[in-house]
């Protein structure tokens, strides 16, 4: 019998649920050189039954008469495959159509490559997207792998295709509650072996509380990575197997044990642990007694600090890298230029893009270390300091650092912040801090609702609802549109960062569709760079990276026909308003304050913001479409730039904010 390429390795405990369309997506593979080997742990609801009804002679279904556990149940199917590679896969989990043929071409091409993975997104129980998995995206070469392997799993074991002879080698070990999957990995690259993966997603990852990976598995996951970490360091040490990689995975062990026996310790002085969520466990520290005493103590020192801020106004903000938010954090700066306010960063910013909007005449302060490391210190320092001005002003925004010192800011500080958009987390750690706001600017109407909403069910006076001031951002308009050529290829463009919440990697899909089409439209992505994207859809799309020149931005912005936003959550993109401000035709998912200021089909497009896959049709049709009637594309672009001109102009800008900040 000649053998297949590819053996997939299923093991199923009482999967009838997602069962059939696990398998199916297996079948369906555009690479039909494989077998795909069930291996029923004993189930015993009717995974059998579903397993049966199959004819298909590339399944190999075997069962355990009675339930053993994963790790013997994917032994057997080791021990089972006959295939060059071995595919593994989950019982609820699905496969794209490409996965086995894109992981089969990496492993052919690179003969170095022990093991290839793909990134995966993450789907509810009715195949709904829930998230991408920020460490597996972060985490792509081996290098990469091999970096954060120690800290924790970043490759999801569904998604591995591994060379069978080095899986046989290695094969998976421990008892009924062992955390396998990370062990082998640890295992593989301990002993030199490299483990990739390909920038794709090629799996949705089912999360239900009754699926194969999590049966039998309750411990949290920081209890799974010290259990693995601590089963591969013993069974290293008794082989003599110790080398550098060992000494990384120590390192994380111990710094692992020394952060439960925080929390255990935290546990004593606040009821319980918000478990993966920093900033609550920031906000319940934070009204400890011990904390509080601790910050009083620490204002003490922060009074008798030897310098003074003279314009007394402090603003507290978390980057000055390149994002829209920062930007408008630079615009309101700049309204209080001639004061030389001080200006306190207080997270890390991953560049310098925007350094320089900030630095005009103001004094920078990049505390970010002090800020994180130095809690609550840090925070009984600042609000001394600042406690000890006659008439002292803060501002901020997006900052954890700003809402945890509020409530330490004595009564004649005047406080106020911006919330750029609701939903993104800063509107729940703003919450405690709320009464001591005297004033709280929303750019939309829509956040105001929400803001109002959320008062409302936290049982905050609703007095504190008339706080809050709606002050749009504002962009420079031209006094005359933009003239722009009408004919040969649709110019598409986005401007920004290439975060999650973007999802880049719906433009990039979008592109690569329209050009396998013979569709004429050139996409530029101004910002973000090719790792915001799916595997191969750079070549689709011209990607300039950062530009500082606002003439050459201003430029690129003129030449565009579209200005396209597909993002998960928004406020109201300031680069939707330079876009329509340099008549651009505003192509965005119905998300935030988007749908105050775009209607469909009369001064833009917008698109559904939930399912990607539907986003991706709704941006390809919308190009299509506008491609093919340039009248209409032309109207849209008038209509755009005529909103522009008579809501965004900044005129009035920073004459709000300066009565808002001073009172």
């Amino acid at each position: 019998m000649i053998s297949p390429r590819v053996s997939v390795l299923m093991p199923v405990y009482n999967g009838e649920r997602f069962l059939r369309e696990a398998i199916d997506s297996i079948l369906g593979q555009s690479f039909h050189d494989f077998e795909l080997i069930i291996v029923d742990d004993g189930s015993t609801d009717s995974s059998a039954a579903c397993i049966a009804s199959y004819h298909d002679t590339r399944i190999i279904s075997v069962k355990n008469e009675i339930n053993q556990g994963i790790v013997v149940t994917r032994n057997r199917g080791i021990n089972l495959a006959r295939g060059e590679y071995i595919a593994l896969m989950d019982c609820d989990d699905i496969s794209t159509e490409e996965r086995l043929a894109e992981q089969v071409a990496f492993l052919d091409t690179d003969q170095s490559v022990a093991a290839v993975a793909a990134c995966i997104e993450c789907v509810d129980e009715n195949g709904t997207f829930l998230s991408g998995w920020a460490d597996d995206r972060s985490t792509v070469t081996p290098d990469q792998i091999r970096a954060f392997l120690p800290r924790a799993n970043c490759v999801a074991n569904s998604s591995l295709m591994i060379r069978a002879k080095i899986l046989r080698q290695y094969r998976y070990r421990g008892g009924r509650d062992a955390v396998e999957d990370y062990d082998l990995l640890l295992r593989l690259v301990s002993d030199g072996l490299q483990v990739a993966k390909i920038p794709a997603v090629l799996l949705y990852y089912r999360i239900v509380n009754s699926s194969f990976s999590s049966a039998g598995r309750s411990l949290p996951p920081e209890y799974r990575h010290l259990r693995a970490k601590n089963y591969f360091l013993r069974h290293a040490l008794v082989n003599w197997r110790l080398n550098s990689f060992c000494l990384q995975v120590s390192v994380s062990l111990l710094r692992d044990a020394a952060r439960l026996a925080v929390k255990r310790l935290f546990r004593l002085l606040l009821g319980d642990w918000p478990d993966d969520n920093r900033d609550k466990l920031a906000l319940q520290l934070n009204r400890t007694a011990v904390v509080q005493l601790f910050v009083r103590l620490s204002a003490m020192i922060g009074a008798l600090l030897p310098v003074v801020n003279r314009s007394g106004l402090f603003f507290f903000f978390p980057f000055f890298h390149m994002g829209g938010a920062e930007r408008v954090h630079a615009g309101v700066v700049r309204c209080f230029h001639s004061e030389k306010p001080w200006i306190v960063f207080t997270k890390k910013s991953s560049s310098r893009d925007f350094y320089g909007l900030f630095d005009q005449g103001a004094r920078l302060f990049n505390l970010w270390p002090i800020c994180k490391y130095l809690y609550p210190f840090s925070v009984g320092l600042a609000a001394g300091f600042i406690n000890r001005h006659q008439r002292p002003v803060v501002f901020g925004a997006n900052s954890l650092f700003y809402a945890l010192l509020l409530p330490f800011l004595k009564p004649h500080v005047r406080c106020s912040d911006l919330i750029h958009a609701f939903g993104a987390g800063v509107e729940i750690f703003t919450l405690p801090a709320v009464p001591r706001l005297d004033c709280r600017v929303v750019i939309n109407h829509k956040t105001s609702q929400d803001l109002q909403e959320q008062y409302e069910k936290s049982g905050l006076d609703a007095a504190l609802a008339e706080r809050i001031v709606l002050i749009p951002n504002s962009v420079p308009v031209p006094s005359v549109m933009p003239g722009k050529r009408w004919d040969g290829p649709l110019q598409v463009l986005f401007v920004g960062r290439g975060s999650e919440e973007k999802r880049l990697h719906l433009i990039g899909r979008t592109a690569r569709r329209c050009c396998q089409e013979g569709l004429q439209a050139n996409f530029i992505l101004v910002g973000a760079g090719p790792d915001s994207l799916e595997s191969g859809d750079d070549m689709y799309c011209r990607i300039t990276g950062h530009i500082d020149d606002a003439a050459a931005l201003a430029e690129i912005y003129a030449a565009a026909h579209l200005i396209v936003i597909v993002s998960s959550r928004e406020g109201f993109p300031l680069t939707v308003m330079e876009g329509m401000a340099q008549g651009c035709v505003p192509v965005c998912t119905a998300v935030g304050g988007i749908p105050e200021h775009i209607r469909h089909v009369e001064n833009g497009w917008l698109l559904p913001d939930q399912d990607e896959d539907a986003v991706v049709t709704a941006l390809h049709d919308a190009i299509v479409q506008l491609h093919g009637n340039r009248k209409l594309l032309e109207q849209l672009a008038i209509a755009a730039y005529g909103y522009a001109q008579a809501q965004f102009c900044g005129d009035r800008f920073c004459e709000q904010y300066r009565k808002v900040i001073q009172g």
